[in-house]
């Protein structure tokens, strides 16, 4: 068995499916169970309900749900790396203290990582009844082989709103670019916005104005959860400019960013997917050139994007 832990919302969902689709692919014989403990449990975050975002889109398995099944031998190695992980230092030293018990975990089966790549075993040691994989799995390597089946199941199960036709066309028929922007828990949550908040208003201007030198007769169509920010904030001169709703159900959203031809992301790992799910081969993607308000180079990002300074950075 793959016991799969399941936690945050759906770009972080979408990570952990995506690698344990890939552990699958290397163990065919092996069934996947999912756990949405973590997310039940913080059903209320910030100012959003956490669920299943899953079982919205076209994922396979994901109604099998049961307690991650630990061996006696896992849950004794456990609890020793629970006994002195570093719960109250930021995330640097916990994924510190983390790579430093890989090797031990790993070969219990225990794939615990909270951030970053780690090249981990595919086949299921003989020695080791159940793989318990647990962490973020942000990184395009842990799914380098899975690409293609990954963008059949993260099609969304429901139709399209009527109401949203006439913007889906005007995005497939122009050369329309996705701005994504990402505030709510970012500006309001102060422990949040300390370590993500790195999107700010010049970044993006700084952003259109590199993809009018690059894309001909680009088309801007903004998404955000404060859409009323980027209205009135967010000026775009000489071009075409739509807007969503900004009260679009995740799945919706998503089908509508995917659909676009290029990509102005910010550090979250929803905007992450819907450039990835983007059928355009030859879309141009410009990100903030960090992640975290941290000295930590993030395995999240992709060749060829285009990065651009944020704050930070810039004094």
């Amino acid at each position: 068995m793959i016991y799969v832990s399941i936690s945050g919302r759906l770009g972080n969902q979408m990570f952990q499916y995506a690698f344990a689709r890939k552990l699958q692919k290397a163990n065919p014989s092996e069934t996947l169970i999912f756990n949405f403990d973590e997310v039940h449990r913080d059903k209320y975050v910030s100012g959003f309900f956490n669920e299943n975002q899953l079982e919205y889109f076209n994922t396979i398995g994901t109604e099998k749900q049961d307690a991650l099944n630990y061996s006696i031998l896992q849950y004794i190695v456990l609890k020793v790396f629970k006994r002195f992980y570093p719960y109250a230092g930021d995330f640097l030293k916990k994924n510190k203290y983390e790579r430093k018990w890989l090797p031990v975990m790993e070969f219990f089966g225990l794939y615990f990582l909270s951030i970053g790549y780690h090249p981990f075993r595919l086949k299921k040691p003989w020695w080791v009844k159940n793989i318990i994989v647990k962490g973020s799995f942000e990184c395009d390597r842990y799914f380098d082989n899975c690409q293609k089946e990954l963008r059949e199941h993260f099609k969304p199960k429901s139709p399209l709103h009527k109401y949203n036709r006439e913007l889906l066309e005007k995005i497939r028929s122009s050369n329309s670019v996705a701005i994504s922007i990402r505030r709510g828990d970012f500006v309001d949550d102060e422990k949040i916005k300390s370590t993500y908040f790195v999107c700010d208003k010049k970044y993006y201007e700084d952003a259109i104005d590199l993809m009018k030198e690059k894309i001909n007769n680009p088309v801007f169509i903004l998404f955000s959860n404060d859409i009323e920010w980027a209205k009135e904030n967010i000026k775009i001169e000489g071009c075409e400019c739509f807007y969503e709703s900004g009260k679009d159900e995740v799945w919706e959203t998503m089908r509508l960013m995917s659909s676009c031809k290029h990509f102005i992301i910010s550090n979250s790992t929803l905007h992450w997917w819907a450039q990835f799910l983007s059928d355009n081969e030859r879309k141009t993607v410009i990100a903030p050139s960090r992640w975290y308000n941290l000295d930590f180079k993030s395995d999240i990002y992709q060749k060829n994007w285009i990065l651009l300074p944020v704050s930070v950075d810039r004094k």
